[in-house]
């Protein structure tokens, strides 16, 4: 038991550091038993001495095989679960997505019966100075619209909200008066090519004592 016991060992750290073994003939049977097949007898002068070292150290080792792989799947589970969750991809492509969440809720754009095109982006210029427009709608949503506008608008980079010349309309549903402002947040412009402009953005705003949070906002938008 002792001389098959040392070898086996060996077999340990020849397995870990990749090495190559004197033990040949044992190598290949120690990597199929950890590895796939725990229950193989071993041919051994020791009979079940042997077999009980074996099995012993072969079977913690398939049990934190199966502890690894329950990890590995528990991780791709959640990956997944995160990227179907509801929001658009963040894409530069113009692909006409805009997505976030409001509380929580995901909010895209929808065609209102009677109402304007529920999503669009544009420039407007006044002699040198750009100003950025992005409009989302969905009439099911707490806030329904939103109406961006980045007033000297100079391309990518990050524009703090707050200021007369970075605002957010938000309309909410129900009664008038229902427009805010978003009071804190950030829009950060990833893509700007003349024709395609893509970004995220994230902010508060209040309406009637309520706070909402606005977050994972996203939107691919080719310019009108």
């Amino acid at each position: 038991m002792r001389s098959l016991y040392t070898a086996h060992n060996r077999i340990q750290i020849s397995f870990y550091a990749g090495l190559n073994s004197n033990d040949k003939p044992y190598f290949p049977d120690c990597v199929y038993l950890l590895v796939i097949n725990p229950r193989v007898l071993v041919p051994t002068s020791n009979g079940n001495s042997a077999w009980n070292i074996l099995l012993t150290n072969c079977t913690k080792m398939k049990n934190k095989i199966q502890i690894l792989l329950l990890i590995v799947m528990t991780a791709l589970a959640a990956c997944k679960k995160e990227k179907n969750d509801g929001l658009t991809p963040e894409t530069q492509t113009g692909a006409n997505t805009f997505s976030c969440k409001i509380n929580g809720a995901i909010f895209t754009p929808k065609q209102d019966l009677f109402g304007p095109t529920p999503l669009f982006a544009q420039i407007d210029q006044v002699n040198d100075i750009k100003t950025l427009v992005v409009f989302a709608n969905n009439p099911d949503a707490n806030i329904k619209t939103f109406n961006f506008n980045i007033n000297d608008f100079k391309g990518t980079g990050e524009y703090p909200i707050g200021t007369d010349r970075i605002t957010i309309d938000c309309y909410f549903n129900g009664a008038a008066p229902n427009q805010e402002k978003a009071d804190s947040g950030k829009i950060i412009i990833t893509k700007y090519d003349g024709s395609i402009v893509s970004g995220t953005f994230e902010f508060n705003v209040k309406h009637n004592s309520e706070s909402f949070t606005v977050s994972s906002g996203r939107f691919d938008l080719k310019l009108n």
